[in-house]
């Protein structure tokens, strides 16, 4: 990991100071992505396209993956209530564990870019806990414990 990076995947990085996606390399993302119909709007969400994201994922069929990419983009745009509202409502309906543990993770990043701290350290405890007890990978543990350290240090001013 750099200052700026914590491995993501082949072509993305996740940014340490804000615990979002970034695609560095988009040939790489995109060939180890092919069969992923949802590619070309996770270029343009992990890209710094947020806009474009959120309007193309806004006409595609509801589905549980739709849905929080559309809270990711939200919380880009700066649309932070909206975004986290639907997480939320994800969460509650969600009874699945692994999916549960994702939405607490989301919820911590969202929090987080909205400037709820307290909230934020709470989604991410509880996502690094499952994580952990689930034998998640080094990479998923690094950025909830990011996560948390960040939501720390906001709270402390």
């Amino acid at each position: 990991m750099t200052d700026q990076h914590i491995p993501g995947g082949p072509g993305w990085v996740v940014d340490s100071t804000t615990l979002r996606p970034r695609v560095v390399d988009p040939r790489t993302f995109e060939a180890d992505r092919a069969d992923d119909d949802l590619t070309p709007i996770l270029l343009h969400l992990w890209g710094e396209d947020a806009q474009r994201a959120a309007e193309s994922l806004a006409a595609l069929p509801e589905s549980y993956r739709r849905q929080v990419l559309l809270a990711e983009a939200w919380s880009r745009l700066g649309r932070h209530q909206e975004s986290v509202q639907l997480l939320e409502t994800l969460h509650a309906k969600t009874r699945e564990p692994g999916r549960r543990i994702h939405l607490a993770d989301q919820l911590g990043r969202a929090l987080l870019a909205a400037g709820q701290p307290e909230g934020a350290l709470a989604h991410f405890t509880r996502a690094l806990q499952a994580r952990i007890a689930s034998g998640a990978s080094a990479d998923q543990v690094q950025v909830l414990r990011r996560g948390a350290l960040l939501a720390r240090e906001r709270m402390a001013g």
